[in-house]
C-alpha cells in the first residue's frame, strides 16, 4: 500500500515519528519534507493513491502555518489522511483541529490523528532526547494498527468534533496519544 507525507519538521522530531510511523505502516512510502527553503519550491510527488499523512510540529498550541498553506495545495479527493503532530510537552491544543481543518479543505477524509513528544523547540532542556526509542516503537505500532484497520474497513472518517483538542477529554497511552 502507498503512504505519502507533507511534513515540516525543524528540529527533526517530526520527521523521526513520521518515518517510524511509515516503517510500521509498511509498503511504498514517498516523503515531501518542507523544511528547508529549498523544499518548499519543489512540486510535491504524490501518486493519488494510498494513505496520506500531514505531519508537523506544534507553536503556542497550533499547527504552523507554512504546513498548513501547504497542505490547502493539494488534491486530496476523498482519499484517507493521518495527521500528526509532535509537541514539546505541555500539550497540543488546536494543532490537530488545525491540520482537520487544513486537511479537510483540500479534501481529504482524517481517518486517525496522533500527537507524540518531541523536545521542545526552545530548549533542549524539555523533553531532551525526545522522540526516544520508545516513543518511535509507539509510532511504528500506530502505522501498523493503521494499516490493519484500513485493511479490514475499520477506519471511518472522523467529524471535526471527534478531534481531540485541550479540553477535550482523551485516552492516553504512555507519552503518546492517538485517536483512531
Amino acid at each position: 500500500m502507498q503512504l505519502t507525507s507533507l511534513l515540516y519538521s525543524p528540529t527533526g522530531a517530526t520527521r523521526k515519528v513520521v518515518r517510524a510511523f511509515a516503517e510500521g505502516f509498511g509498503g511504498t512510502y514517498t516523503e515531501n519534507d518542507i523544511t528547508l527553503p529549498k523544499d518548499r519550491e519543489r512540486p510535491l510527488t504524490d501518486s493519488g493513491e494510498g494513505l496520506f499523512v500531514l505531519a508537523g510540529p506544534v507553536y503556542g498550541g497550533r499547527c504552523f502555518k507554512m504546513l498548513t498553506g501547504a497542505a490547502a495545495k493539494l488534491s486530496g479527493q476523498g482519499r484517507p489522511v493521518v495527521l500528526i503532530v509532535t509537541y514539546g510537552g505541555r500539550h497540543y491544543d488546536r494543532a490537530l483541529a488545525d491540520l482537520y481543518e487544513a486537511a479537510s479543505e483540500a479534501g481529504f477524509q482524517t481517518v486517525s490523528c496522533g500527537a507524540f513528544i518531541g523536545e521542545h523547540s526552545f530548549s533542549a532542556k524539555i523533553q531532551t532526547g525526545r522522540p526516544k526509542e520508545d516513543d518511535l516503537q509507539r509510532a511504528r505500532e500506530y502505522g501498523a494498527e493503521v494499516r490493519r484497520r484500513l485493511e479490514e474497513g475499520s477506519l471511518t472518517p472522523m467529524a471535526a468534533e471527534a478531534i481531540p483538542q485541550r479540553d477535550v477529554d482523551i485516552a492516553a497511552i504512555g507519552s503518546h496519544r492517538k485517536h483512531l
